[in-house]
């Protein structure tokens, strides 16, 4: 594994996690604007955003496990930031269980479309900037900042436990 691309892995599905976003604005769009209540709908929109907290739940845990510990071992300075991130992952995790809830409940709850529809804008803001703050900053930190050896290590650590 090649230390310049050690964290490709987390780049390429921060990329799959984005490539879902549209089918779940767009059914959501729908909902809201009457157009598409029925059952088939709305499971079909569950389908989404129940395949969205997997990717994502797999990609926090790519993260949590392998990438937070080695900056915070060897970057002691990131370690405040690398706590925000965290917390970013939980209000995710919050928000996506809240969002499938109040789908859940359509059609019996009508002020579930309202929940899902504010829980799903909240959840596809906090991922847009939290995935473009750790592009930006922590990943291209860690790519400027870690030892060649260790981005190595990281690198294929992460593409063993992607094929688990």
């Amino acid at each position: 594994m090649d230390a310049n691309r050690a964290l490709d892995f987390l780049y390429h599905t921060h990329t799959t996690l984005r490539a879902q976003l549209p089918a779940i604005a767009t059914g959501l769009h729908r909902l809201v604007h009457g157009k598409a209540t029925d059952h088939a709908a709305v499971a079909l929109l569950i389908g989404h955003v129940t395949a969205l907290r997997c990717a994502a739940e797999d990609h926090f845990q790519q993260e949590e496990h392998y990438l937070f510990p080695i900056l915070v071992e060897c970057l002691p300075e990131v370690a405040g930031a690398v706590n925000g991130l965290l917390t970013d992952h939980d209000d995710m995790r919050y928000l996506i269980n809240t969002l499938l809830a109040a789908l859940q409940r359509i059609p019996q709850e009508h002020q579930a479309i309202e929940e899902a529809s504010t829980c799903a804008s909240r959840y596809l803001r906090l991922l847009g900037d939290h995935a473009e703050m750790e592009e930006e900053t922590f990943f291209r930190y860690a790519q400027d900042h870690l030892d060649p050896q260790r981005l190595t290590e990281l690198g294929t650590t992460l593409n063993a436990a992607r094929t688990k």
